[in-house]
């Protein structure tokens, strides 16, 4: 979705060589956020999950290092016959989200995120109706934007059963996972210590291979915290 703020906006296309200006952008009307800081570079996104060539993937993010992203966007993928169906790039599975039991997004302009603010270093959204499950009433997703440093925060107020995975894409393999920290080749994922540590598995689809990690969190889990620096 960085390559839509290219096309929109009229300065940019035309002076290609100042697209290092762009270090605080919001479109209020899409909820698109892109940040350049010294460090890193991020965006995320709301709005709903029936925008054009969607994805289901209302909350995810971006973020960027070394010219490359650590936690990624795999993009549109490749036509198939199975593409948009649950293995495939668009499904929620394979986004920066959280799964509820087997539960992820659903498509439709009624799966949204609702009380949506932005106040340049951070971003907040509650993300629960792109989910349409009863047993969730809210999902209040935060990101604290600092010059060296990304925290995401998730609240959930859940009463279902199923547990709560949070999962992020990776491009790179982890170097190591140990208590408290996933190191990466350029960054490190930081996490609460009294969470079980993620795991990592290597997956495939349609293009090059990239990695999975997953925190598994009880059902009664209220908040998750992490920081990538």
């Amino acid at each position: 979705f960085t390559r839509g703020i290219i096309w929109r906006d009229k300065e940019i296309y035309l002076n290609p060589a100042n697209d290092n200006n762009i270090v605080n952008y919001y479109d209020e009307d899409l909820s698109w956020v892109i940040r350049r800081t010294p460090t890193y570079s991020f965006s995320t996104k709301g709005g709903c999950n029936e925008e054009h060539h969607n994805h289901n993937d209302v909350g995810t993010f971006i973020f960027a290092r070394a010219g490359y992203q650590l936690i990624a966007d795999l993009g549109s993928g490749v036509y198939t016959a199975h593409y948009g169906g649950p293995e495939s790039e668009v499904s929620g599975y394979y986004h920066n989200i959280p799964q509820f039991g087997e539960n992820t997004q659903q498509r439709g302009v009624q799966f949204a995120a609702k009380d949506v603010i932005y106040d340049k270093n951070t971003f907040t959204l509650d993300i629960a109706d792109a989910y349409g499950i009863p047993e969730l009433k809210s999902l209040k997703r935060r990101f604290d934007i600092e010059d060296k440093a990304l925290t995401l925060t998730d609240e959930f107020d859940y009463s279902g059963d199923g547990e709560i995975t949070e999962r992020f894409i990776l491009t790179k393999a982890p170097l190591e996972i140990k208590m408290g920290e996933v190191i990466l080749p350029d960054g490190v994922i930081c996490f609460d210590a009294t969470v079980s540590a993620p795991t990592v598995r290597e997956h495939k689809l349609s293009r090059d291979p990239f990695f999975i990690l997953e925190f598994k969190l009880s059902s009664k889990t209220k908040k998750f915290t992490m920081t990538v620096k």
